[in-house]
């Protein structure tokens, strides 16, 4: 990391974008005080929890079932019984879960969710996934981010790291751009998507409703999802 300084909000959506080697997880890692930095320091508001759901889910599996891995966390903090059960109560209905379930033995689609109820049955303010669409088809991707988004509209913070350039622009409110272990980029989408010449360099390539944008009206922030496009190729309403 090289002068990296950022600030992250409570209940933001942030995808962080960048190559193999940019220092996306690194990043991520100091967040989370997995790691710790050599210089300088990491910042927490009072009694923010932070957790991590790495790029392979199987790796932070704990647990032979289900109900045991999500309440694992809560029992390492201390917590009552009672609380703990309804922790876990409250996590395997909110992802619909099978408690019995060995985790190792789910797809990889529920493996992601069971990391993810973990994290947050232990009361977690701030959520990292690293990578987590990978291995996922379409509709899964789709589920997974719509259950994303309304942790997040609960006042979740989440950060996200990821190649997938569309996602990030579809649902993060924010976007950083690492390169090199620097943040290049920090913004909107719409406000990093226009620097071309930077994402380039970055070897970040825009989603193509932004390259097609930047070709029709340069002089414009571009869309950045079909919705947008067509927002902006609407007829003006007459007087």
């Amino acid at each position: 990391m090289k002068g990296v300084n950022a600030t992250f909000y409570r209940g933001q959506f942030t995808a962080i974008l960048g190559a193999n080697g940019s220092g996306k997880t690194i990043l991520c890692l100091l967040l989370a005080k997995a790691l710790r930095p050599t210089q300088g320091g990491i910042r927490t508001a009072p009694a923010t929890r932070v957790g991590y759901v790495f790029q392979e889910p199987t790796l932070q599996m704990l647990a032979t079932s289900v109900a045991e891995e999500i309440a694992f966390a809560p029992r390492q903090l201390g917590w009552s019984p009672k609380a703990v059960a309804a922790a876990v109560e409250r996590e395997l209905a909110r992802f619909r879960l099978p408690p019995d379930e060995n985790p190792v033995n789910l797809p990889p689609a529920q493996a992601r969710l069971l990391e993810i109820a973990a994290i947050l049955a232990m009361d977690a303010q701030v959520v990292i996934l690293d990578e987590p669409t990978n291995g996922l088809d379409e509709i899964e991707i789709q589920s997974l981010m719509h259950d994303l988004t309304e942790l997040q509209q609960q006042g979740l913070t989440l950060i996200l790291i990821t190649h997938d350039v569309e996602i990030a622009c579809t649902y993060a409110q924010r976007l950083l751009v690492m390169a090199a272990g620097q943040i290049q980029l920090d913004g909107v989408p719409h406000q990093v998507m226009a620097e071309a010449q930077i994402l380039q360099e970055a070897k970040v390539k825009p989603p193509a409703i932004a390259q097609l944008c930047s070709r029709l009206w340069p002089d414009q922030l571009p869309a950045v999802t079909v919705e947008e496009l067509l927002n902006r190729l609407q007829p003006p309403e007459e007087a």
